[in-house]
């Protein structure tokens, strides 16, 4: 199976948890954290999409890294050289595979052993498009930052690579990392910010409740949500510091509120009790309605350190982000109650190239 290379959704029927995460590779599917509820069936009707990067639209493993690289140049042909690395990816997570390891599931409900794709900042792919004439995706708006009464969030540097990979261990995904920028001309980069990630306990942030509870159940829905015309995708990538002392101050019910759902089974509120300022319904727009994105966060951190979530997602639209992260921070006078227990210190969105996208760009240069 060739990496960056997601063809059909088949007919078939798959037992899904409710709004589980779910994984598909090569016509395969896989259920992520499935809880302990009602399964309902659904029918993916045989389609053709474009052929996107492997970690656009599956579901989440044990482990994850977001690898933010920071270009020290702003000349093009310099990030040429960088460009030229990049390409060598699919080939670096071979590498790393153990003796044997195809990275092709024999199970259905199984996900390849490792994931991988590579994105550029908006900006950075603005000046790509312009220098080699290719054509902008719709829906593509810069990163910018905000205020609320609660803090913020800060705006982001202009040129940045990610590398977003997703492994059955974290060695696996450390060592993708480092077979790339063992790669990078070291005169173009600035600096490598690398972000591990780990499963907690049953998809659970640290805070204690269920994430990604709205995420798009089926394979077309997450396409649908995720997958632009050219096979490319929107990616948004924030780390947020949790204060969990401050959080234990917060009585349960009002931790509830802050978010909109119930903390053992994730239940949520109706649109009448919900609170103006619980998470939930900052996530919805201003009719009450989903705003469908692919969700793949992750915990981080550590007991003694700084801990709380890397907050990942796929969209077909920039701008549905743009709106979202208004809504946080409460450009109609109600901040978002995370805010009121979790900090973010970064946040950027990128680009990620369907496969045509990124072979027509490697072309050319």
């Amino acid at each position: 199976m060739r990496r960056f290379n997601i063809r059909t959704v088949t007919r078939a029927s798959v037992i899904l948890a409710g709004t589980a995460a779910l994984a598909y590779q090569s016509n395969r599917f896989k259920s992520n954290n499935i809880q302990n509820t009602v399964l309902p069936l659904f029918h993916a009707e045989e389609k053709e999409f474009k052929k996107t990067q492997p970690t656009v639209y599956t579901g989440n493993h044990q482990q994850c890294v977001v690898a933010v690289i920071h270009l020290k140049s702003k000349n093009i042909n310099d990030v040429k050289q960088v460009l030229a690395s990049t390409r060598k990816v699919p080939d670096i997570v071979k590498k790393v595979l153990p003796e044997g390891d195809t990275n092709t599931p024999e199970d259905e409900f199984e996900l390849p052993t490792v994931m991988a794709g590579v994105g550029f900042s908006v900006n950075l792919w603005k000046e790509l498009a312009k220098s080699n004439k290719l054509t902008l995706p719709e829906g593509i708006v810069g990163y910018k930052e905000r205020k609320s009464n609660l803090g913020g969030m800060p705006s982001a540097e202009n040129w940045q690579i990610v590398l977003h990979v997703k492994g059955s261990t974290r060695s696996q995904c450390y060592e993708v990392v480092q077979g790339l920028v063992d790669q990078l001309p070291e005169n173009v980069i600035e600096k490598v910010e690398d972000r591990y990630g780990w499963q907690y306990r049953d998809g659970r942030d640290l805070s204690g409740f269920l994430d990604g509870t709205e995420n798009p159940s089926t394979p077309e829905e997450r396409i649908d949500a995720a997958v632009t015309s050219t096979g490319g995708s929107f990616l948004i990538h924030q780390v947020w510091e949790h204060d969990l002392k401050a959080l234990k101050k917060i009585g349960h019910k009002e931790q509830e509120g802050l978010v909109g759902r119930s903390k053992d089974w994730s239940n949520e509120m109706n649109e009448k009790e919900m609170p103006l300022h619980s998470h939930v319904r900052r996530m919805r727009d201003v009719q009450f309605k989903r705003m469908p994105i692919v969700r793949q966060s992750m915990p981080f951190g550590s007991v003694g350190g700084k801990s709380g979530l890397l907050f990942i997602a796929y969209s077909k639209d920039a701008k549905t982000f743009d709106v979202m992260l208004d809504r946080m921070v409460g450009v109609d006078g109600h901040t978002d109650g995370l805010l009121k227990f979790s900090k973010n210190v970064f946040g950027n969105y990128y680009y990620v190239p369907g496969e045509d996208e990124l072979n027509n760009l490697y072309r050319k240069i």
